[in-house]
């Protein structure tokens, strides 16, 4: 953008910090951010790039990263990618007419005996899997074959169709909106503490070519047409990278819903609006009508206008019910993959505390840094390696005592009764008061041989606001009634 960024900010604008409730007070309240559209079809700008913006406002501003897996595609994973792309094709299912289609991504995953499985999906599909069909997204920028039933789609197949129809998309030039937008952003967010890079992140979001998403939306309406569900799911529909696919589906009348599959909160940027946007209707479009959460715990203070149904976690209930393994004298360290250096310093700190000498400990890494796995190598020892069990629940069975930032992972080790010690990491902010108050929270400074001790005890609370136990009956009495609709 033409603009001039001032390269520091005000004494005054230090002394604020962006919060959601900041954010959202100045861009949310009325609906003048509705106003700038995309294209012939008149697409609103902001559902697609409301999540990626919040973020570098609340979260990158603040100095909150994530470490994306970062390693580059080889030549045969290329060849790889386009092969599946060809014979998973998405466009196959205009000739087969599943009545559910989950449009998930591949970071569920896990291997099996050579076979891939998706933690967040599966359970769900074997419910009615003559109906079902998953159209999965890629998972580090890699497809994921073989799997365990041959009702998966590659995402990529659209991709593929997009980018082979798009320069034959004509449409208007957006350049103008997008720096109108722009301007928009900096006039309502002025008073704010925002980073120079900040608003250099958000300028090059806005150079990016948005052709690809128009002409994308054409071919999820026409594909929607030919296949005629009666059902979407889809994973992370309120982030809004896939509200064209949304606003397809509602223009034909096709309900959506999102399944939950991570910690949600009355802070969480995706599931929160402003009051303009949770009383417009054209908002709403973009947007799915029906959220499938855990447990009512998750929907206390979510603020998007949504119907939620409690449902429960398949996988996870199904874990609980097969955990049987030795607990062994184990500590099992789960990342966030946000604060690497300090990860880095517990697994150092655990390793000098008494009360630990005679307990191994296990470092699980967020599935973005699998990249990262080289950084420990001088700690790894007879007490200390990297978890390298197939699924986290294995990993939680065998152990005893967990720590973990702020995360799902937390409260899936909170589900299996263990005694979970919460690290005050840069992901706290994320938390909510009432998800605190089911931890023993600490810094590292406050971690002793003491605390280690007081902690220890096995926690059985009842957890089914948490998580529903019920699920199967949850999901099959949900999806009856657009089955026999």
């Amino acid at each position: 953008m033409n603009q001039v960024i001032p390269e520091t900010v005000s004494a005054m604008q230090e002394q604020m910090e962006i919060t959601l409730e900041t954010v959202l007070s100045r861009l949310e309240n009325d609906s003048e951010i509705l106003g700038y559209t995309l294209g012939n079809d008149e697409l609103l700008l902001w559902p697609f790039l409301r999540h990626s913006i919040l973020i570098q406002l609340v979260y990158y501003n603040q100095g909150i990263t994530w470490t994306p897996d970062a390693r580059p595609l080889s030549t045969g994973e290329k060849i790889r990618n386009l092969f599946h792309a060809i014979v998973h094709s998405p466009f196959r299912l205009i000739f087969e007419r599943k009545k559910i289609l989950y449009f998930n991504s591949g970071t569920g995953n896990y291997l099996v005996d050579g076979v891939f499985h998706n933690r967040l999906v599966d359970d769900f599909y074997f419910t009615f899997p003559n109906d079902s069909a998953l159209i999965e997204s890629l998972r580090n920028g890699r497809v994921s074959f073989p799997r365990n039933h041959g009702n998966v789609y590659t995402h990529l197949g659209f991709k593929v169709a997009t980018k082979i129809m798009a320069p034959f998309y004509s449409s208007k030039n957006d350049r103008k909106t997008l720096e109108s937008f722009y301007n928009f952003l900096r006039l309502r967010l002025n008073e704010l503490p925002v980073k120079a890079s900040t608003w250099q992140s958000i300028s090059s979001m806005l150079q990016q070519d948005f052709t690809f998403l128009q002409v994308e939306y054409r071919i999820f309406s026409w594909f929607l047409k030919k296949v005629k569900p009666r059902l979407l799911i889809i994973e992370d529909a309120f982030h809004g990278y896939c509200a064209h696919l949304v606003k397809a589906a509602s223009h034909l009348d096709i309900p959506v819903a999102e399944f939950q599959h991570g910690t949600i909160n009355s802070k969480h940027l995706a599931y929160n609006y402003g009051h303009a946007l949770n009383t417009s209707t054209e908002f709403a479009l973009y947007n799915p009508g029906i959220f499938l959460s855990y447990g009512p715990f998750w929907t206390k203070g979510i603020r998007n206008p949504a119907i939620n149904v409690s449902i429960g976690n398949p996988f996870i209930s199904k874990q609980l019910i097969k955990n049987n393994d030795t607990v062994n004298k184990r500590v099992l360290i789960l990342s966030a993959g946000v604060s690497e250096d300090k990860i880095h310093s517990l697994v150092k700190k655990l390793l000098d505390l008494n009360s630990l000498k005679d307990f191994t400990i296990s470092l699980r890494l967020h599935p973005l840094e699998d990249n990262l796995a080289g950084k420990y190598d001088n700690l790894i020892s007879n007490r200390f390696q990297l978890d390298s069990e197939s699924t986290i629940f294995e990993s939680l069975g065998k152990s005893s005592i967990v720590f973990s930032e702020y995360s799902t992972a937390a409260f899936d080790a909170l589900m299996f009764g263990k005694p979970v010690m919460l690290y005050k990491t840069e992901m706290v902010k994320m938390a909510t008061e009432a998800e605190l108050e089911l931890f023993r929270c600490f810094t590292l400074e406050e971690l002793s041989d003491d605390f280690i001790i007081n902690s220890m005890q096995s926690d059985d609370r009842n957890l089914n606001d948490v998580c529903d136990k019920n699920w199967e009956i949850n999901f099959k009495n949900f999806i009856n009634k657009y089955l026999n609709s």
